[in-house]
């Protein structure tokens, strides 16, 4: 992965052909085509081949990468994907083919063509706590007190601190946002629950309640404190060490995912503090720590089917029915359609669907049917309230302000 900055600088270009996808693009198969040069040792010249070999293979999984994760997602995460990959060419590489051989000027070049399975590096980026499709975020809550020199704790869920930001959480949710998370802003008086004014451990119950009020899939709720050893003086400089006790929860299962204790030491002067940088690099290190496990969370909730209803309104929805039950059918993801209620205006389907109701209203907005026009009327946490109407009719707003019509 040491080549992966050419892929940004445009020098790659002159290295590698343009990217050729295998013929059956179904299976997720990159096939690249790569030139890796060797220089021929005279002690050894039969090694330099396999050497450019190598160094091929290094620039095709380089090309895969570039080919797979968004630009600005690549830029933005640079560091840490590149130490992901870096010295793990063949767990990527599914085979390869040597195309053409050649020497000259004392090098050796190898034209090879590589296949390199997208799911595996897709796998990879995740394991490193980074999103790649940003089309639906876990919303993560933060709640972590701060700590300072035995005064009173600084945390944002108290009675006046809804608009508090302690140190670790500012570096916390920055991070979280570059690799494509979303930290939810937090006020106080949004809660519609009691909290004492001395609130600061909560019981879990509290805390999931507070999640859910608030929107989030995950909270991350803990201390965090500056270590100070006992022979220090700010005069003379020294390391401080920064340290959060955390633990993240998820809201949907009600579950505790992992807890860490976190430390980041960091060099203190007159000149340069280190508290402030030892709290935000623990809260970096945090975000490390827990951000694979909530990608991996939210991908096995998003993959797991959801029972919903829809409740389908209005006089004369019945002559519309069938179609629409052929087509809410023929949709991807869903399974498991059942009529659970009818009545003169208004009928009840429930059915089994992986992924939200804002995902479902969608994919029903994008269904192609011929006889039939759907308006979303509202996209609840547990359901869609619809109406029928005939394919001539106009598609209404719902009460988002938005059209949803095949």
């Amino acid at each position: 992965m040491r080549t992966l900055i050419f892929v940004l600088t445009g020098l790659m270009t002159l290295l590698i052909f343009p990217v050729a996808y295998s013929a059956d693009s179904s299976d997720g198969i990159l096939s690249i085509e790569t030139i890796g040069t060797s220089r021929i040792n005279e002690e050894d010249p039969s090694s330099a081949e396999q050497a450019a070999i190598s160094n091929a293979l290094e620039l095709a999984l380089d090309r895969g990468v570039a080919a797979i994760v968004p630009p600005e997602i690549l830029a933005g995460n640079f560091s840490e994907i590149v130490n992901s990959f870096y010295g793990r060419t063949e767990h990527f590489i599914l085979n390869y083919k040597k195309l053409a051989v050649t020497k000259v000027d004392g090098f050796c070049r190898v034209l090879v063509r590589a296949s390199i399975p997208a799911d595996n590096i897709k796998g990879r980026i995740r394991q490193s706590g980074i999103m790649i499709d940003r089309s639906v975020s876990p919303r993560v809550l933060i709640m972590i007190s701060e700590e300072r020199d035995g005064k009173v704790p600084v945390y944002w869920w108290r009675k006046g601190g809804s608009k508090l930001m302690v140190v670790a959480e500012k570096s916390m949710a920055q991070d979280f946002v570059k690799r494509g998370l979303t930290p939810l802003s937090h006020d106080r008086g949004q809660l519609m629950m009691d909290l004492n004014d001395d609130s600061l451990r909560l019981k879990d119950s509290a805390v999931f309640e507070i999640g859910r009020q608030l929107g989030a899939d995950f909270v991350i709720t803990g201390r965090s404190s500056v270590v100070i050893p006992d022979n220090f003086r700010p005069e003379r400089g020294g390391d401080v060490l920064g340290v959060i006790d955390a633990r993240l929860l998820d809201i949907n299962t009600e579950s505790i995912i992992s807890i860490a204790t976190i430390h980041h030491s960091a060099s203190h002067s007159e000149n340069a503090p280190g508290r402030h940088n030892a709290l935000s690099g623990a809260g970096t290190e945090a975000v490390r720590r827990f951000a694979p496990a909530i990608i991996t969370a939210f991908e096995q909730q998003k993959n797991r089917p959801h029972e919903y209803q829809i409740r389908i309104e209005g006089a004369g929805y019945l002559a519309y029915l069938n179609t629409f039950r052929n087509l809410l059918a023929s949709l991807d993801g869903v399974d498991q359609l059942q009529i659970n209620e009818m009545k003169r205006d208004e009928a009840v389907i429930s059915v089994n669907f992986r992924g939200s109701t804002r995902e479902l209203a969608g994919k029903l907005a994008s269904a192609a049917s011929e006889g039939l026009t759907i308006n979303v009327r509202r996209v609840l946490e547990d359901g869609i309230v619809i109406t029928l109407a005939p394919p001539d009719m106009t598609a209404d707003f719902n009460e988002t302000g938005e059209t949803t019509r095949p």
